[in-house]
């Protein structure tokens, strides 16, 4: 999902017309949504989802476990071999 509130829109319209649906959130639904008010936005309606699951991705373990004053990068934990401006570009 990757933030992208126009998708999640799209998926609950869906979900909607189909009585037996469930929803699966592989995590990572968060990251191009830049701002506090769609972060939250997007995660409580995942949160709000009743018929589905969620797990976390590495962005949302990344917020978990950084400080609040801490840089949040993007959780995905590069061997260190790999040089940094990889994901910087990812």
């Amino acid at each position: 999902l990757y933030g992208n509130e126009a998708a999640l829109e799209a998926l609950e319209s869906l979900v909607g017309e189909e009585s037996e649906a469930q929803v699966v959130f592989n995590g990572d639904f968060n990251f191009f949504n830049a701002t506090a008010a769609s972060w939250d936005s997007v995660n409580e309606r995942i949160r709000g989802w009743k018929e589905g699951l969620a797990t976390a991705g590495n962005i949302e373990l990344e917020v978990a476990t950084t400080p609040p004053d801490g840089a949040v990068g993007c959780g995905c934990a590069y061997p260190e071999q790999v040089d940094p401006e990889v994901g910087i570009r990812a």
